[in-house]
């Protein structure tokens, strides 16, 4: 075949987490998985990215597979779970310290599973997004890269409707740009510093009144 297991492994690690996604399988667990799948999924004539978009549902089902169970068995346990005390005589008192820092540690996990989650979230929201502005008629990427950096997009953040402010506000930057950057010399970088303090001082004002960004 024209790629090596490394190889393979390599690009499917980065094709799992090119969105920012945090990946639960060990990295031992995608090289047995690769092992076992390669003699059934590639032969001689196999390219490399053929083979890990086979593959890659596969692993991606498993990982998903692996933060359900660890978040399910988190779940229960602290709802079975009851701490050692020291009137029970048949465990001794020092099991407290210990039981204290696994629920620590648990508690750990469960935020890190968490936070994966909803840097996922996030990340899928800011994608549909930019979709969104670009399919109503926003297609100037280097605009588009100086809005994003001046907004903050949470779980309920609103994509239809912030797409269309997003749009006017598109509108109205360019209008001022092209009204008064007529009167101005000088472009390349000179045009492109214009246009980013153009689109900061219409941000400002648009913070400081209710109807916000």
């Amino acid at each position: 075949m024209k790629f090596t297991k490394e190889e393979a492994c390599k690009e499917l690690v980065r094709r799992m987490t090119e969105k920012g996604e945090t990946l639960n399988l060990s990295e031992r667990s995608i090289n047995e998985q690769i092992e076992n799948l390669m003699p059934l999924l590639a032969n001689e004539e196999t390219e490399l990215s053929a083979f890990v978009d086979t593959v890659l549902p596969i692993c991606k089902t498993a990982d998903a597979n692996i933060r359900h169970d660890v978040s399910v068995g988190i779940a229960e346990f602290k709802k079975t779970y009851t701490p050692h005390t020291g009137g029970d005589k048949k465990v001794p008192p020092t099991n407290e310290g210990v039981d204290k820092e696994l629920l620590k540690r648990l508690s750990a996990l469960e935020d890190k599973l968490k936070a994966g989650e909803t840097k996922e979230k996030l990340k899928a929201i800011q994608n549909t997004f930019i979709a969104k502005v670009k399919e109503k008629g926003v297609k100037d990427d280097e605009w588009l890269k100086g809005y994003m950096e001046e907004i903050t997009i949470g779980e309920d953040f609103d994509v239809e409707s912030r797409a269309e402010s997003c749009l006017k506000f598109y509108n109205k930057t360019k209008a001022a740009f092209n009204n008064e950057f007529s009167v101005r010399t000088g472009g390349g970088s000179a045009e492109e510093k214009y246009m980013n303090s153009v689109i900061s001082s219409l941000v400002e004002a648009a913070k400081a009144d209710k109807g916000g960004v």
